[in-house]
């Protein structure tokens, strides 16, 4: 079931829709499907951040509703209600020095309310514990540390505690007030770059460093705990899970008294998901630290978290973390943005912060932090330093910097005015460029948006607004030519969508041009030459697409022999050697069209025992599954193409097999992709299983 929106929505309107929306959430969430809350916020921007804030006070009902599933239904009831308006009107009546204004947040520990101190005029949150069953002893015991240790902190970044104490016999806590969002829905709604997202993050540890300085862990890090005010500044907040590095009282509070684990179950580190509360330490939140990062840069996660709560533990404590430029390349396989933006140093620091063994972590929050700095500031970062070309590549070119601009500097004084001029006139037409560029960027964005939502020809039209403003731009700088090519790539692929062959084969000769273009400025870039092997393997599935089979082939054969020479420079590059067995594929369906069938079965043969050797080295990678599937399938065709009955046989047990497999990873997957990819493999399994049945009958009839 979809949720239906609007792309506009006016302000008379906006309550509706929210409602709307909430409603068919709720629905599905009491059917048991999974919600995506990144796609719905992404897909109702024009709602944020308001949206955004009621979604997540759905995900904390959710949370408690897990962390609890054992309580009888009349302890959840009897605490709901407190989500009526008694609160505020019993703090507006009795507590003293404070005009109580209104609730904001509403969660499982703790009900917040915005309040004006009387005697400072300033405007603070005022946190009180939940009523009802809920307040056990227990949690009455965590709120009272709560205050005593957010009392320990002076840090800009740490939300301020200014006082506490009683109000009909309740423990409240009054605290800075902060006017800002969740850290995930900031960087989404302002649009940040992965340096500036970086950077904002840099801050976060360093608040969480104070805080284990002074004796304190988190335990409960994720977005909704870590606001960003207006003026970009982070703050973290909530330490109603916390615990003391000192405390020797050995009480664990990891696990409920319905034995579920608390805290937010995506963020958990492995030890505290295995309720090893021995060894529940900072590098828990240093842990949890690098799932809010590889969060707030994909808007994913970096393990499956669909599911059972047994499942999503299962996958924290044994599933390996996902690479972050995979992940944003699985939303536009063509589009090569994410590893522009996201190198190997980001991709190794990530990855050094998710380690599943504690020793391999960064051993501080502060670590974390400092090679963040290392890795903005372009040095060499930890999380590599045991590479030791690396290092040494990364010092070179940290003092060819210094060289460069001793350099530079001399040549400002010998140059004079004359020199003055051409910088002047070359850093004007940079700036022109560069406005060039961000012009581009954002038409090819806003056109893969419209594509991606249905709305071909409106992404269309943005594509060819992206080519006029390139052509008009007369230049060969990279950026731009980088942004031409994306613009035809996608367009020769819309176009084969629409059987429009012509235009597309036009766009890929285009895009060809484009990258050896790249080439020729930096013949070393093995980016470049991978584009041209795409747009070659593109032009090869047009011709067959006209049934022009040696047309077919000769593309194809093109971009081989471009990914043959990308994989002597790159051997252990997982995705050129995807991307290769997919064109002895492709090739392989050539020959055989063209009845060269031992050539054929060669190539096919290749292509499935590349996918096989992949499935091995990353067997929870379901794509690599699927296209060994896929390619054990062309041979049962490749069989029934020889027109033997011993021939028929093989293809009808490889075909048993494959729909087996395909039907068990399909009940594994709730990805769309992987779902559609697996219904066209089974039918066209379906399509060519009768044919050696039929041959049979017709044998024996004879």
């Amino acid at each position: 079931m979809s949720i239906e929106h609007n792309t506009t929505i006016d302000t008379t309107e906006s309550e509706s829709a929210l409602n709307e929306i909430l409603a068919q959430v709720a629905a599905r969430c009491s059917e048991g499907q999974k919600i995506d809350y990144e796609t719905l916020t992404n897909d109702h921007k024009e709602l944020m951040p308001e949206l955004g804030q009621r979604l997540r006070n759905l995900q904390n009902l959710e949370t408690v509703i897990l962390q609890f599933e054992e309580y009888p239904q009349s302890v959840l009831d009897s605490d709901r209600k407190e989500n009526s308006d008694d609160g505020l009107r019993m703090l507006q009546q009795n507590l003293d020095g404070y005009d109580v204004l209104e609730r904001i947040f509403y969660g499982g520990q703790g009900v917040v309310y915005k309040a004006r101190q009387r005697s400072t005029n300033r405007i603070v949150a005022i946190k009180i514990l939940v009523d009802g069953p809920l307040a056990s002893e227990r949690q009455r015991w965590r709120f009272s540390r709560e205050i005593k240790l957010g009392a320990r902190f002076q840090h800009p970044h740490i939300v301020t505690v200014y006082e506490s104490g009683e109000v009909n016999g309740r423990e409240f806590l009054a605290m800075e007030y902060i006017d800002g969002l969740p850290i995930d829905d900031y960087v989404l709604v302002h649009g940040l770059n992965t340096h500036q997202t970086v950077r904002l993050f840099q801050k976060v540890c360093g608040a969480v460093s104070h805080a284990h300085q002074n004796g304190v862990m988190h335990r409960d890090l994720k977005p909704a705990n870590i606001l960003v005010d207006d003026d970009s500044q982070p703050h973290v907040l909530d330490f109603g899970l916390a615990k003391e590095l000192d405390c020797e009282d050995g009480s664990s509070e990891l696990i409920s008294i319905a034995g579920h684990v608390v805290g937010t179950l995506p963020y958990l580190s492995p030890e505290q998901a295995r309720g090893d509360q021995d060894q529940v330490d900072v590098l828990s939140d240093v842990y949890a630290l690098g799932i809010v990062l590889f969060h707030i840069l994909t808007g994913e996660y970096p393990y499956e978290i669909g599911g059972s709560r047994r499942h999503i533990l299962d996958n924290i404590i044994k599933q390996p973390p996902k690479k972050l430029r995979e992940i944003l390349i699985e939303v536009e396989p063509s589009y090569e943005y994410a590893i522009a933006v996201i190198n190997d140093d980001l991709e190794h620091i990530v990855c050094k912060a998710l380690e599943k063994d504690k020793a391999l972590r960064y051993q501080s929050a502060a670590a974390f932090a400092k090679d963040l700095d290392r890795y903005l500031n372009g040095e060499a970062v930890d999380a590599r330093a045991t590479h030791q070309v690396y290092l040494l590549k990364k010092t070179m070119r940290r003092y060819r910097t210094h060289v460069i601009i001793i350099a530079i500097f001399i040549t400002l004084l010998v140059s004079s005015l004359v020199g003055m001029t051409v910088l002047w006139r070359r850093a004007e037409h940079v700036a022109k460029i560069a406005q060039t560029g961000l012009q581009m960027a954002s038409f090819l964005r806003l056109g893969t948006a419209h594509r991606d939502e249905g709305r071909t020809e409106q992404g269309m039209a943005l594509f060819d607004k992206v080519i006029e403003i390139g052509e008009f731009a007369d230049t060969t700088d990279p950026s731009v030519l980088r942004h031409l090519y994306d613009a035809h790539y996608r367009l020769a692929k819309l176009d084969i969508r629409r059987l429009n062959f012509n235009d597309a084969d036009a766009h890929c000769v285009t895009a060809i041009n484009l990258a050896e273009n790249l080439i020729l400025q930096d013949s070393k870039n093995l980016q470049w030459q991978r584009f041209v092997g795409l747009s070659y393997q593109l032009r090869g599935r047009i011709g067959f697409s006209k049934k022009n089979w040696a047309k077919a082939l000769a593309s194809l054969s093109e971009a081989k022999a471009i990914y043959a020479k990308l994989q002597i420079a790159e051997p252990l590059n997982d995705s050129l050697r995807s991307e290769m067995a997919i064109l002895l594929r492709l090739i392989a369906d050539c020959h055989r069209k063209l009845k060269h069938m031992d050539i054929a079965f060669e190539h096919y043969t290749k292509a499935r025992d590349t996918y096989l050797n992949l499935t091995k080295l990353h067997p929870d990678v379901i794509e690599y599954k699927i296209e060994y599937h896929r390619s054990k399938a062309m041979i049962a065709i490749w069989y029934i193409a020889q027109r033997t009955p011993e021939d028929d046989a093989k293809a009808v047990q490889l075909f048993t097999d494959v729909k087996r497999h395909l039907r068990e990873l399909a009940s594994s997957t709730q990805r769309r992709n992987y779902l559609i990819s697996i219904e066209a493999i089974l039918e066209n399994i379906d399509s060519n299983m009768n044919i050696p049945s039929k041959r049979k009958d017709k044998r024996t009839t004879s």
